[in-house]
């Protein structure tokens, strides 16, 4: 069966000589690998459409129940040049692409996420600075689209709202998806989330995709959010779930 179809490349790795394994997300099929043949070539048909990141129209062959398809064209739908030169842009993006890849599985369909993953994308090539907003807002949004929607606002055992106060340290309930309230709530266990981390992901999940431009991240916050998020998804997949981009996104700064 000959499949044609817009995807995102998620992964590009090096097969043979000449060719590469991709690893595409598409709003029909959801995750589907394919092999490029001859993709490395100088002269490949492909070009630089295969290339981690492209938002490009794709046709393969699918034959069901194979693991690998066979990709036969490759065309760049949404020309994304700004991530592609710049290396902070690149890092948020290719963050938000290993989060997907990480959390989903092969032929699960969501379209919805499909569209958060291309929105995030055609978002971020616009930005001029405060890249890593981006990657929060996504994974944010990409939590709830699967299933483990994370719930900054309310207490996780009350119920009741809350305003992140800088001060203090919030334990937070993986199980839940919530913060415990400082003033109403009686447990003291759980995650430690700064009072400062806790402000910023509750004021990104508030903000719109425009103007996430406008919301800075500092190293050290970078850092923890980046810990909490590896944490949260590592509990609910129920496997150790680590970024391999974090090396770039974070740099050498650690706490």
């Amino acid at each position: 069966m000959i499949i044609t179809s817009e995807a995102i490349v998620l992964h590009s790795r090096k097969y043979s000589d000449s060719s590469n394994i991709l690893t595409l997300y598409t709003p029909d099929r959801g995750k589907v690998s394919v092999i490029a043949k001859g993709s490395r070539k100088p002269k490949s048909k492909f070009g630089a459409a295969v290339m981690p990141l492209g938002i490009i129209s794709v046709t393969y062959y699918f034959k069901p129940g194979r693991d690998l398809q066979t990709l036969s064209n490759a065309e760049t739908v949404v020309p994304l040049r700004v991530i592609g030169e710049s290396f902070e842009h690149l890092t948020t993006g290719l963050a938000i692409a290993e989060s997907v890849n990480s959390t989903t599985h092969p032929d699960e369909q969501n379209a919805e996420l499909y569209d958060l993953l291309k929105q995030s994308l055609v978002a971020l090539n616009t930005a001029g600075q405060n890249t890593y907003a981006y990657f929060v807002w996504f994974t944010l949004r990409l939590a709830e689209v699967t299933g483990f929607m994370i719930d900054l606002h309310h207490c996780a055992e009350t119920q009741l709202p809350i305003v992140a106060e800088p001060t203090p340290e919030y334990y937070f309930s993986f199980a839940d998806g919530s913060p415990y309230s400082q003033s109403d709530s009686t447990v003291q266990s759980g995650y430690r989330l700064t009072g400062v981390a806790l402000a910023l992901l509750q004021t990104i999940a508030q903000t719109g995709l425009d103007d996430v431009r406008n919301i800075p991240v500092s190293e050290q916050l970078r850092n923890e959010i980046h810990h909490f998020f590896t944490n949260y998804f590592s509990f609910h997949l129920e496997r150790r779930f680590v970024y391999r981009t974090q090396k770039m996104v974070l740099g050498n700064f650690e706490l």
